[in-house]
């Protein structure tokens, strides 16, 4: 089976071109020798990655990653989509660490409504220590660095880390009680 993402999209339009001439899944991966789930995901990869989509990442990109990295940002708006795929290629991302940033992105997951009292708790506490750490170094960086970092690959990313730690701090300050400060 191929290995790129561009190989596999290059499959899914060959097996969405066979579906339109009347070949069921089930019949294509019996003649291909793969399971019906490989051609069915490669077919609808090849339907969320449409030509315009493959066009704005580029062949180099799409020959560096493999399926995997296009099902996990699948969801996500295809220009946010666009730059996390670049940067998961400049970045020499896993497939583990490109999940984790697009978790990052805002609607990349539809919020999921808990139970009252419960609680679910997001990252690590080394993970959490390393993104606080992060912002605490770039707040202090000079204002030529910053917009390079903010220019780079990793600028939406620490943009909307900075939002959502603006969001949280607001939150903060509504549930905690006054008489307890926050550290600074």
């Amino acid at each position: 089976m191929p290995q790129s993402a561009a190989r596999r999209l290059e499959y899914g339009d060959d097996v969405n071109r066979r579906v339109a001439d009347g070949t069921g899944h089930a019949a294509i991966a019996v003649a291909d020798g793969v399971s019906p789930q490989v051609v069915a995901k490669a077919a609808w990869l090849a339907r969320t990655y449409d030509p315009d989509a493959r066009a704005q990442l580029g062949a180099g990109v799409l020959g560096a990653l493999n399926p995997s990295h296009l099902e996990v940002v699948a969801a996500i708006a295809p220009g946010a989509r666009a730059v996390l795929l670049r940067q998961a290629v400049d970045g020499h991302l896993s497939v583990r660490q490109l999940k984790q940033v697009a978790r990052l992105v805002p609607g990349a997951a539809p919020p999921r409504s808990l139970p009252p009292g419960e609680v679910k708790v997001v990252g690590k506490a080394v993970e959490l220590a390393s993104a606080c750490a992060a912002a605490h170094r770039y707040a202090n960086w000079d204002d030529r660095a910053l917009r390079t970092l903010l220019g780079g690959p990793n600028g939406p990313v620490i943009r909307d880390l900075a939002t959502a730690g603006r969001d949280l701090a607001s939150r903060i300050e509504e549930v905690t009680p006054i008489a307890t400060p926050l550290p600074q």
